[in-house]
């Protein structure tokens, strides 16, 4: 089925390009709540080699066989964008809970307070003044 209607087409558009922004916002959250350098950097090089595994495996979703709708492939990209939405929810929560469990055990609220990697020490996120930004 083609869709002959552009104002269709631009709203499938730019749903498809909406789909980008919470993986987007995962990847600065990794930035952002991960201590030390070190550790941010490998991070960041395991979070973006297996966000680059996805170039591989969408050539084998969108099979010829499966044209020209392609129900498959895309049953499989929403399952995969439903995932990544799940991970970035307990991950928010996960975030929100070890903050809160920080707090008590400090006894007070204590804002994020940007701190370099001399402040932090070895202790990095494990710090007690560290906090995850939400």
């Amino acid at each position: 089925m083609i869709v002959e209607k552009l104002a269709v087409r631009y709203a499938m558009f730019f749903f498809v390009m909406f789909m980008f922004v919470p993986i987007a916002i995962m990847w600065a959250w990794l930035s952002s709540n991960v201590a030390g350098s070190n550790k941010r950097a490998a991070a960041s090089g395991i979070i973006f080699s297996i966000g680059n595994i996805g170039g591989a495996i969408s050539g084998q979703i969108y099979r010829a066989e499966w044209a020209p709708r392609y129900i498959q492939g895309h049953a499989i990209n929403i399952g995969c964008y439903a995932l990544a939405l799940t991970a970035g929810t307990i991950l928010w929560w996960s975030y929100r809970s070890d903050n809160r469990k920080r707090d008590e055990a400090a006894g007070r609220t204590v804002e994020r307070v940007d701190m370099l990697g001399q402040d932090l020490g070895e202790l990095g996120d494990r710090h007690p003044s560290f906090r995850y930004y939400l």
